[in-house]
């Protein structure tokens, strides 16, 4: 979960961006309409035979203030994760319906099937794989740890005894309380720990790494490190839940009886890997070198044999994964 508010002026602002962004992938590489329709041929349903919650529509869940994934602007799905979801929607012929509400109603909505898709730069989970459907990766992230300046911290023992801010329902908080002595202190909004980090009252806090791009953009009244986290294969094999700092994968969560959805979802997610419309919108929305959040790294492979096969080969764009 990522939220931090936002003035409606930038909003409306990026989902002009964020139309251009998806025009601009549409016209540069974007699959043909005999290949949408070979899409949804695919998953061996249409438009109106997917068990959605209202016929023809997919009815997704959202925070408030979440961009650059996710925003309500007047009623349309604005930002990263959006663009993508509106595409997808368009190649399987549905309407994109906007629930806006916090992220653990999000997570009980699917599960209840009171809305059918949840978003806005949710990680696999293996707890999640068990609650409901996760589609194939649409980018993939990690952490950065912000700390005040001056500060450097780098290493996991470098946050021993620390005080670590996390957002609420971050998936980063079991891998922080398993530092030795780390207090873990939890925050409504990313606004609220880059403030805390500011001024010097928070010793360390995890964000996103792709969110820490917008935020240096559009906020520069905090002042703060931005440091990628260092973790060895020592402390892996001691604490599996270190993966968590190394790379997570971005997804759709869905409901478990809307396997159908999934796999035609799926299916039109692969072609705009391969068609780079993925990297397109990431660029739309100010990721300059958008490379690391298109190229998995090993830590993505933990997802074998829990909801995928024990063969599966996670998306790229074909460039050389990093060690």
């Amino acid at each position: 979960m990522r939220r931090f508010r936002q003035r409606a002026g930038t909003a409306a602002a990026l989902l002009a961006i964020g139309t251009l962004g998806l025009a601009a992938c549409s016209s540069s590489g974007s699959t043909t309409a005999a290949s949408a329709a070979k899409a949804t041929s695919t998953a061996g349903a249409g438009a109106t035979d997917y068990d959605t919650v209202t016929s023809g529509a997919i009815t997704v869940g959202i925070y408030a203030g979440g961009l650059p994934y996710v925003e309500d602007v007047n009623g349309k799905c604005v930002g990263i994760d959006c663009s993508i979801l509106n595409a997808v929607a368009a190649k399987l012929g549905l309407k994109v319906v906007v629930d806006v509400m916090s992220f653990p109603a999000m997570l009980a909505g699917v599960e209840s099937h009171r809305i059918d898709l949840a978003m806005g730069e949710l990680s696999w989970t293996a707890e999640r794989a068990q609650a409901g459907l996760m589609t194939d990766p649409i980018y993939y992230s990690r952490a950065a740890v912000i700390q005040p300046v001056g500060s450097n911290i780098s290493t996991i023992p470098q946050l021993q005894g620390k005080s670590v801010g996390v957002l609420v329902g971050a998936n980063w908080i079991p891998a922080v309380q398993a530092i030795p002595g780390t207090s873990v202190k939890t925050y409504n909004s990313a606004d609220e720990i880059y403030s805390d980090i500011s001024i010097g009252r928070l010793q360390a806090g995890f964000i996103d790494a792709l969110q820490d791009q917008y935020v240096k953009k559009i906020k520069p009244e905090f002042h703060y490190n931005s440091i990628p986290l260092q973790v060895t294969a020592a402390e892996l094999k001691q604490h599996s839940v270190y993966a968590t700092y190394l790379e997570n994968q971005e997804v759709f969560f869905m409901n478990k009886g809307e396997a159908t959805l999934e796999k035609a979802m799926n299916v039109v997610i692969q072609q705009m890997w391969e068609n780079k419309s993925i990297e397109g919108f990431l660029q739309a929305f100010g990721v300059q070198n958008p490379v690391p959040y298109l190229t998995p790294t090993s830590a993505v492979l933990n997802r074998r044999g829990v909801d995928r096969p024990g063969n599966w080969v996670p998306p790229s764009l074909g460039y050389t994964p990093a060690s």
